[in-house]
């Protein structure tokens, strides 16, 4: 927090320090529980996570940080599971994806459901997002990497869709 910032003692913050600074400005960050083997009923039970107006104003205000702006915002349904909100900044096209369970990527093109996405890396925006929020998009490299274990992930599912790899478990079509 910058000096002019400080809580004083009556402040959210101050009252709530276990906080990070993203989930005290109101951003999604819950993730689900997936149980595994040793609670099978768990399993089939997700916990229905939808995205905060504090996910959207973070989009935008990263984009404006950037120097771009948001042309299109997708917004998530039973599918996709993830927000994706178009940035028209540089030559290149540039999506933010902001996942049900608080994850976030970039990709270059939201193509119809059954072609993967092309994940890619938008440093400007990644920076912006990381400075104002303390939020962490995950890179290109994570995205395509070979899916292994991680929580929050529905083991039913993971059978079922047999995703290859990281970016196409957290963000895909799957109902």
């Amino acid at each position: 927090m910058t000096p002019e910032s400080t809580p004083d003692e009556f402040s959210y913050a101050a009252l709530s320090p276990e906080l990070t600074e993203a989930q005290r400005l109101g951003f999604h960050t819950e993730s689900r529980l997936d149980l595994g083997a040793n609670h099978p009923e768990a399993v089939t039970t997700e916990v229905a996570c939808q995205l905060t107006p504090a996910d959207i104003q973070a989009v935008h205000e990263a984009a404006r940080q950037a120097g771009g702006r948001v042309a299109d915002i997708i917004e998530p349904g039973v599918t996709p599971n993830f927000l994706a909100a178009h940035i028209e900044i540089g030559p290149a096209p540039c999506f933010v994806l902001c996942s049900h369970a608080g994850d976030w990527a970039f990709a270059e093109a939201i193509e119809p459901p059954l072609a993967p996405l092309r994940f890619t890396d938008c440093p400007a925006i990644a920076d912006a997002m990381h400075s104002l929020f303390g939020l962490t998009p995950f890179t290109r490299a994570e995205m395509q990497a070979p899916l292994s274990a991680r929580p929050g992930l529905s083991e039913r599912d993971l059978r079922y869709w047999k995703p290859r790899t990281l970016g196409d478990a957290l963000f895909n079509w799957w109902d």
